[in-house]
């Protein structure tokens, strides 16, 4: 039985990174796109490889 918090169903976008065998690594959660993408825009800029974002 997989129970979930309230804070997992209620965020909808993850910042992850891939490795390179293709498993992927959660960064950071967050409800509304615009703040996932404001977060990975900073990673780019500190020249981290570039995060993907994605709905639930």
């Amino acid at each position: 039985m997989n129970i979930m918090t309230y804070r997992d169903r209620m965020t909808r976008w993850l910042v992850v990174r891939l490795l390179p065998n293709m498993q992927r690594v959660t960064i950071a959660r967050f409800a509304k796109k615009s703040d996932a993408d404001g977060y990975a825009k900073v990673l780019r800029r500190a020249r981290t490889p570039a995060p993907i974002y994605c709905p639930i």
